[in-house]
């Protein structure tokens, strides 16, 4: 019986998010964490009794390289830069995760992360 290859997959997962995403930094008190994101959609809302009208975008990030601390809504903040990047980068957005990450982990090996984050 031949068995799925789900290491290929996170790294079929990584290889799209790095050429069709952009570098980002997962920041958590004073360290942070470099991680590739990709943002899928924008969900703009119209807030009659708010000042600012908050946009919620949905992310995928890679899980290389985030074995060991994998994204935790209460602890950390997604910091983006500005497009196209520059040496040395600027950041762009220090963005709040607004719900629990959801992890993508077939068969115990996790291939990628979704959350939102609100601007």
């Amino acid at each position: 019986m031949a068995t799925f290859d789900y290491l290929g997959t996170r790294a079929t997962a990584d290889g799209l998010i790095t050429k069709f995403g952009m570098a980002a930094v997962l920041r958590r008190a004073s360290v942070d964490r470099d991680c590739w994101i990709v943002i899928v959609d924008e969900m703009p809302s119209d807030k009659a009794t708010q000042l600012a009208n908050p946009t919620d975008r949905r992310i995928l990030m890679s899980a290389v390289g985030l074995d060991q601390e994998p994204p935790n809504n209460e602890l950390d903040q997604l910091v983006t830069f500005v497009q196209p990047p520059t040496n040395p980068p600027v950041e762009n957005e220090v963005l709040p995760l607004t719900c629990p990450v959801k992890k993508y982990a077939p068969a115990g090996i996790t291939v990628l992360y979704e959350f939102t984050v609100r601007r």
